[in-house]
């Protein structure tokens, strides 16, 4: 799919936001037209099913798990957590 092999290949994931670098007119574009973000977590958190086999209550666990961890990101990452239900 992506051109990745995992028998020859590692995934090194970077989630530093400082190294990301826009030049003058692609912060320009950026400014202009992305308002707010929208984070998708598609993996499982340890001790909870995968999504589509979840129950009720186990969604409600991972939302306080999420709004914990949210809690911790700092002031100039933080933001308004609305939920979904």
């Amino acid at each position: 799919w992506h051109g990745f092999d995992p028998a020859t290949q590692t995934h090194k994931p970077d989630l530093d936001y400082d190294k990301v670098v826009f030049s003058a007119e692609q912060q320009k574009t950026f400014e202009d037209y992305v308002k707010s973000t929208r984070i998708r977590a598609a993996r499982n958190i340890s001790g909870f099913s995968l999504p589509a086999g979840s129950s009720k209550e186990d969604r409600l666990a991972v939302e306080e798990v999420l709004k914990a961890a949210f809690g911790m990101l700092p002031d100039n990452l933080k933001g308004t957590y609305f939920p979904l239900g």
